[in-house]
């Protein structure tokens, strides 16, 4: 179990959030910091009055989801990626977010989907390996 929560941890190794300086006039950036200190209740909280006043942005529900997927919230994360899904079915890292979020909730089969569907879009190369691996040992 240790090597497959290591490779979910490894498996966006090649994705990174690029944090502005926070200010109170910009509170999409205050969140992405809060996120990228491991604040992730904090970071939930600060998306979430994004989304509330932006419902159909991708971009904030995709934080959103991340901050609900780090936090522990599955349930949370898949509802605010099948929201990114539902604007624009073509983004591959949500499909990687939506497999983790679904494995953690203990649906193996609909992980391994979207899991399946990222690796057939355009993934960074030690992304997709290290998804292939990750998809091995749960098998």
């Amino acid at each position: 179990m240790n090597k497959k929560i290591l490779l979910l941890i490894l498996l966006l190794a090649g994705c990174h959030l690029e944090v502005a300086a926070a200010s109170p006039s910009d509170p999409s950036a205050l969140a992405r910091q809060y996120y990228a200190a491991g604040e992730y209740k904090r970071a939930y909280d600060n998306f979430f009055v994004l989304f509330k006043n932006n419902p159909g942005d991708p971009e904030i529900n995709f934080f959103l989801g991340r901050a609900a997927l780090a936090k522990g919230d599955y349930e949370a994360a898949v509802m605010a990626f099948e929201r990114v899904l539902i604007i624009d079915p073509a983004i591959t890292a949500v499909k990687v977010e939506l497999g983790k979020a679904f494995f953690h909730l203990g649906d193996i089969e609909t992980a391994e989907q979207y899991f399946n569907e990222a690796l057939e879009g355009a993934l960074p190369d030690e992304t997709a390996s290290n998804l292939r691996e990750f998809m091995a040992g749960t098998k």
